[in-house]
């Protein structure tokens, strides 16, 4: 599995690399080029292409790797206390799991922004200036 990124951002998916983070390759990359394909394929078939495929995409990518929890393990795990339904997590994981969780947000914010149609501009007067023919 191939694991590439170009600081030039010619294509969707290294606007995914870098939106998520995931830059450092082929050394430490959390998804291969194959991986970000196919979520950038998904991603075209649910919402079209558009602006906002990149966005939509990086946050599909950010919540795989929440799942996998690849990143916890990789930052040095969490550590919980449970005490009655109050539960504390601390720990580099947990910290670095809240970051991506944030980030996720972003970009389904931001990828819902762009999908939003933006209204033409309009006038009640339709141009022109005088009395109402229907208002008698």
């Amino acid at each position: 599995m191939a694991c590439t990124y170009d600081d030039a951002l010619t294509t969707n998916k290294d606007w995914v690399r870098l939106l998520t983070g995931d830059t450092d390759v082929p050394a430490n990359c959390r998804l291969s080029d194959e991986e970000i394909g196919a979520i950038i394929a998904e991603s075209v078939a649910l919402n079209g292409t558009g602006k906002w495929t990149k966005y939509c995409a990086a946050a599909d990518a950010l919540a795989l790797v929440a799942q996998t929890g690849a990143l916890v393990e990789a930052v040095g795990g969490v550590r919980s206390k449970r005490v009655g339904r109050v539960t504390i997590e601390r720990g580099a994981g947990a910290i670095a799991m809240k970051e991506l969780l944030e980030r996720e947000k972003r970009m389904r914010v931001k990828c819902a922004s762009l999908m939003l149609r933006k209204p033409a501009a309009f006038s009640t007067l339709g141009g022109r200036r005088g009395k109402c023919k229907s208002c008698g």
